[in-house]
Order: C-alpha cells, then structure tokens, then sequence
C-alpha cells in the first residue's frame, strides 16, 4: 500500500500545503542589537538535547525540505526554511521530512503474523506510539511507546513483548500510561488497542522536529562619541607562543600468577601437576590505563604599562 511509503505520505503533505510554522520570541539580547541598528542572521539548528540524540545525521537537512520541488504543487510552498525576522519575534516556515527505516517494517519486528505494512520511524526523527487500554474494561489508559532515549522516564514496550495480534501484552514487565494520570501498571493489565490493533487503529507514527535557533550580529554599531584626547601611555606588549606536544605509554606491565589455594600456603606447584580435587587461584596485575596522546601546548605572556604619580 502507498500509505506505508514515506516518499507517498510525505508529497501528500505537500500536495495538500501542509506546511510547519513556528513562532518564536527573541532573546532580549537579539531585541536590543536590532534596536541597536545590526543586522541580525538568524540560523536554524537540530535541538539535539531535547530529543537526546546525537549523530551525524542531526541536521536540518534531514528533517526539513531543501530539494527542489516538483512542478503542480501550491506556488507558497518554501522549497527551503524561510524566515520572518521581526523585533520582538521570528517566524520559520518549512517543508517536513520524513524519515524511516528501509528495509524494516513493524511487522518484521514482531515475533507473530500481522498483516498491515506500518514503517518503523528512525531513532532520533521520533518513533511509534501506541494507543493503550485496560485489558478487562476497556477503558482507555492513554500512550505507550516503543524504547527510544526520549523515553528515557518511561517503562516502554519492546517489539518482542508485544504477545499476539489482539495487541494482549506479554505479562512480567511494568507498562507507563498516561490516563488518568501518568503511571506505571503491570503489563497483564493492559493491551494495545481495544479490537483495534490487528487493522493497525491503534498505532500512530510520529515525527519530531526540534529546533533551535542561533543568532549573529554583524555591523550598524554607533560610533562612540569623540572626548579629548590624553597622552598614550606604552603600548602594552603581549606575546603568545604554540609548541607540539606528545605523551605516551603503551606498555600495559601484566603479570599474572596461577597458584594452589590457599594463597599464601600453597600446597603444591602447579607446574609440576594439578590434582585432580585441588583448587586454584587466579591473580592478575595490569596498569588502569594506556595512553598516547598529541596536543598542542599554548603559552601566553602580557605586559601592561601602569601610570603611577609620586605625592
């Protein structure tokens, strides 16, 4: 089916002028250089800290569109991030990204036949979420999730906890809901989907898209006004210097010692037999660590010149 293919869902997004808008107040400091006359670029970053995450691929090239659009879709897409820089606020507008695993599928996930094709999220660009319910009334217990580091408060639930294709759980493990309130319950007790989750009603797919924006401020600074001038006192003298440093050891000293209990009164040589009914004791000495290192050792140095006046 179409649906379950990223590239499909995500030119439906665009077809229909889908488009994320954030609204975002500026620092104070951003507010005073604009009224201070510079000239602000704002950047748009990955807040990896609130999706903890980190990687290469935690760019917003990978979560927003920077391609070139296709021909037939609405003329006010922004084929790129766009920015409304105003001086209380910025405004960004882009086209998402969706990022799944190739090649990997929910249903190969779990240990049982379950026909829908649903596409699994890639760590860091958010994940699955599941539609929890008490498993003897019915009632609705709020969302689970899979295991993701975002979760990391959570008592998620594994592909391979999941037991059967009436979403029943495989009992043994803590389960966090978050209806009435946020808590944990015994996995017996809960079930994903109510009739449900074998025509995959119960299961969303979500995508993150954190971002953070950095600020830079060129030019437009006001020339101080001029005063009288005063004698110039010495040029103060400041000298820096860089030198290569390598440091390093490499020779882990093991020794190793293989003797007859008890230690210290030892009752025979084991080079020479170990006895069938005997014990033995092991005892080995390493150093705690190895290094080789190169760095770059810098040195700095300043003289200031100091007008003194004898009373």
């Amino acid at each position: 089916m179409n649906w379950t293919k990223s590239s499909f869902l995500m030119n439906k997004i665009y077809e229909n002028g889908f488009v994320l808008e954030y609204t975002i107040d500026n620092p104070e400091d951003v507010i005073d250089a604009i009224k201070n006359g510079k000239t602000i670029i704002p950047v748009l970053n990955i807040d990896n800290e609130t999706i903890r995450h980190g990687g290469s691929d935690m760019i917003p090239e990978y979560f927003f569109n920077y391609d070139p659009l296709p021909e037939g879709l609405p003329p006010d897409l922004p084929a790129t991030p766009k920015y409304i820089l105003n001086d209380e606020n910025i405004t960004i507008r882009a086209l998402p990204k969706l990022n799944t695993l190739l090649n990997n599928s929910f249903k190969k996930e779990l240990s049982f036949a379950y026909p829908p094709e649903i596409p699994l999220v890639r760590p860091g660009f958010d994940s699955l979420s599941y539609s929890l319910f008490q498993r003897e009334s019915g009632v609705n217990r709020g969302v689970g999730y899979p295991p993701d580091p975002f979760y990391y408060d959570r008592r998620t639930i594994d592909y391979d906890q999941i037991e059967n294709i009436e979403g029943m759980l495989k009992p043994g493990f803590l389960v966090t809901v978050t209806e009435p309130e946020t808590t944990d319950e015994p996995s017996e007790k809960i079930q994903i989907g109510y009739g449900t989750f074998a025509n995959a009603g119960a299961i969303s797919i979500r995508f993150w898209y954190p971002i953070r924006i950095d600020y830079y401020a060129t030019g437009g600074i006001t020339p101080s006004p001029s005063v009288t001038p005063t004698p110039t006192p010495p040029v103060p003298t400041v000298s820096n210097g860089t030198s290569q440093q390598t440091d390093f050891f490499m020779e882990p000293d093991a020794e190793c010692v293989i003797k007859a209990d008890e230690r210290g009164d030892e009752k025979f040589d084991v080079e020479q037999g170990i006895p069938v009914r005997e014990s033995l004791y092991v005892n080995a000495q390493v150093r705690e660590y190895l290094f080789d290192v190169s760095y770059t050792e810098h040195t700095h140095s300043e003289t200031e010149y100091v007008k003194v006046k004898k009373t």
